[in-house]
């Protein structure tokens, strides 16, 4: 029931000989297989040369799923490419679309919201990259709150300290947090669950 890439309907693909990947997630799914590299266009950017996991092996959970694969947005370091049994990671299409000039200095950044679905007047939830969209922006009704990304660890990563739940302030000093734009698990303190699930009536 998926949409499977083949690579001899691409005159751009290249095999990579001896270049493998294998990758396990927090929720203990998991996948692995070879690599190619093949021009690749997203939503109008062209990026070349990009290094692509062709799985052969994976669990359940994607096959069972509605997607046909993953866009590796996080940061090079996090990549699991080996080449001859040694670690060896591929720029990922972000870390490309920057070093191929694709994404000007300026255009280094992404903005996101999100909202309960439950919430019939609520605003749309929206991630952008490389640019501001000030429709949403203005609809949303809020200023944007600028933070820097903390490429370290491979993550989106930045300094989250403090929650706020019902309007109740949580300090949380030196805490970080990541954004993912496609997970199956929130990570938070026990002080932050607790605060968040005694707000909803009839929550154990």
């Amino acid at each position: 029931g998926h949409t499977v890439f083949d690579p001899s309907k691409s005159s751009t693909f290249k095999k990579l000989t001896n270049e493998t990947w294998k990758i396990s997630y927090g929720d203990g799914s998991s996948a692995s297989g070879d690599c190619g590299s093949d021009q690749v266009n997203i939503g109008g950017v062209v990026v070349q040369n990009q290094t692509g996991e062709l799985a052969s092996t994976l669990a359940q959970q994607f096959a069972q799923g509605t997607g046909d694969g993953l866009l590796g947005l996080a940061y090079p370091t996090i990549n699991t490419v080996m080449s001859n049994g040694a670690s060896t990671p591929a720029n990922t299409p972000v870390a490309n679309m920057i070093s191929q000039g694709d994404i000007p200095k300026d255009s280094q950044l992404f903005t996101s919201a999100f909202y309960s679905e439950r919430d019939a007047a609520s605003p749309q939830s929206f991630y952008t990259f490389g640019y501001i969209d000030q429709d949403l922006v203005a609809a949303s009704g809020s200023d944007i709150a600028w933070t820097d990304i903390d490429s370290s660890q491979g993550f989106w990563m930045f300094s989250s300290a403090s929650t706020s739940i019902n309007g109740q302030a949580i300090s949380q000093a030196g805490n970080t947090a990541i954004a993912d734009t496609g997970t199956t698990l929130a990570l938070m303190s026990d002080q932050v669950c607790e605060a968040l699930y005694n707000a909803i009536p009839g929550a154990k």
